[in-house]
């Protein structure tokens, strides 16, 4: 066989002595790959035992969405992967290697507990708004985190909200998909417009109203949200009048916003930098 390879390579116009290099080299560095194809051998066999156990089927793998519209298998796939994190558990090696190739990082999978310390960082009651997505009937962590926050509480509906349990409902002083308040910085008041999604026209947008908005999260799509934004005022299009377009992302995921109930004020600061 090596024979065979070996002419193979002279076609190439690989000489002798380079695959002689080679050889040496694959041999010394043998045991080395051998102990990384059992380490993933034994992984592999662990992933397929946690697809079995939660009984992965066919249309676990059909085409999803990305924001959970209909896609059958997000569950299964949850609880697959939360079983294959017991790798890192089980497996020192692994363990070591996971930890440094990950070091500041955390995998956080949709169904764990997470400490959320900053709640308490206001010492006065606040008007938060809130956009959770749901635990598709595993609520009792969610009802217990939203309960903790301070203050009279609006859910801002979006699409992954889900208020069928009355018990969620008795949380919020009201729920709706879109809201108009005011909020002031310092001795400056704003008009502001609350939505869960990103709107081209909202009222008095050109008259100094800021909209909040999530939806997008950090994405392409927000990118050109924002282009358009600026677009329609260099366009000079209606309703825009002489005032810039402001409306802010306050997904959680964003830098500023850092998974934080945050003042009109932060979000202004953060998003403007």
């Amino acid at each position: 066989m090596n024979q065979l390879l070996e002419e193979k390579y002279k076609e190439l116009g690989i000489s002798e002595k380079v695959y002689a290099f080679g050889e040496k080299i694959e041999q010394e560095l043998k045991e080395r790959f051998e102990k990384i194809d059992a380490n993933a051998e034994y992984n592999q066999m662990k992933v397929i035992a946690a697809m079995q156990k939660n009984r992965v089927s066919a249309e676990c793998f059909n085409i999803s969405s990305g924001y959970g519209y209909n896609d059958m298998g997000r569950d299964t796939n949850v609880e697959i992967f939360r079983d294959t994190v017991d790798l890192v558990k089980t497996n020192p090696a692994l363990r070591a290697e996971v930890a440094a190739s990950t070091k500041k990082q955390e995998i956080i999978l949709e169904t764990d507990k997470v400490e959320v310390p900053s709640l308490s960082k206001y010492t006065e009651n606040v008007r938060v708004i809130v956009s959770k997505k749901s635990m598709r009937g595993k609520n009792e962590d969610l009802i217990a985190f939203v309960a903790r926050l301070k203050g009279r509480k609006v859910l801002i509906r979006g699409n992954h909200d889900d208020v069928s349990d009355y018990r969620y409902q008795q949380l919020f002083a009201e729920i709706c998909d879109y809201k108009e308040i005011h909020d002031s910085v310092g001795k400056e008041k704003f008009g502001l417009v609350l939505s869960h999604y990103p709107i081209f026209s909202w009222k008095n947008m050109g008259r100094g109203k800021i909209l909040l908005y999530g939806h997008t999260h950090v994405s392409a799509e927000d990118q050109f949200y924002q282009q358009c934004l600026k677009q329609m005022k260099e366009n000079d299009c209606r309703h825009v009048y002489d005032k810039d377009l402001r409306a802010f992302n306050v997904g959680c995921m964003l830098s500023y916003m850092d998974y934080t109930p945050r003042t009109l004020e932060e979000i202004m600061t953060g998003a403007e930098k």
